[in-house]
């Protein structure tokens, strides 16, 4: 019965009619197939420079919600902001999960989750993890598009392939839901932190330490945690 319960979850969804970019379900519909959306996924790597992907090929990861858990194979659309599942890794039919705020995705150890905060930072987050018992570390994955430049030293506008640049971005969530950006990097991350005395300390801390902040967020998880105990 463990896995009765989501599997069900999914048979039903593969009958709605969501829009993927714009709209969440609660309750049980949390996935989306449209032939329409599936094209143009397929037909974007094609005319475009780099991924539009955390992982490019599917990975066996979790799908957890209301305390029920089940495997499936899995990546992440991060220009779309967008978690694709199969139940088979070489499948050619890319189904799309609804953003549904209700549901945890465990992808390559790690934790991401749909967040709906009413204006335009809602999307998918990676849990870095506590800072405390009343804020969380979050990382928001982004992919830029930028346009090819034109040659003008010919008689013709050379076009060459746009390309997708990665970025990411460090949030702290406080239990008021409101987000506060925070830089990954042991010298920046000293100006979120207002008194000189803590200052001190965080920059000892981050030396004896030898931190190297990666971008997995572990270090800067480990500074954040250290400054708001203090």
């Amino acid at each position: 019965m463990k896995h009765t319960f989501l599997a069900l979850f999914i048979l039903c969804s593969l009958l709605i009619d969501a829009q993927v970019g714009d709209a969440y379900t609660t309750g049980i519909n949390f996935e989306v197939f449209q032939s329409g959306v599936q094209l143009k996924a397929g037909n974007f790597d094609n005319e475009i420079k780099g991924t539009r992907y955390l992982n490019d090929e599917y990975v066996m990861g979790s799908l957890e919600i209301d305390g029920q858990s089940q495997g499936f194979f899995l990546k992440y659309d991060i220009y779309s902001d967008s978690f694709l599942f199969s139940t088979s890794k070489t499948t050619v039919d890319d189904k799309y999960l609804t953003r549904n705020p209700e549901l945890v995705i465990k992808l390559n150890g790690k934790t991401f989750q749909y967040f709906d905060f009413g204006n335009e930072h809602d999307g998918y987050y990676e849990i870095v993890g506590d800072i405390d018992s009343d804020k969380k570390l979050l990382i928001k994955h982004g992919k830029t598009l930028i346009e090819p430049q034109q040659a003008y030293n010919t008689g013709y506008a050379k076009a060459d392939k746009p390309k997708l640049i990665t970025t990411t971005a460090y949030f702290i969530l406080n239990k008021e839901n409101h987000l506060t950006e925070v830089e990954n990097h042991k010298k920046r991350i000293l100006r979120s932190i207002s008194d000189k005395k803590n200052e001190k300390l965080v920059k000892s801390f981050i030396k004896t330490e030898d931190l190297d902040f990666n971008e997995d967020g572990k270090s800067l998880l480990k500074v954040l945690s250290y400054y708001y105990n203090l």
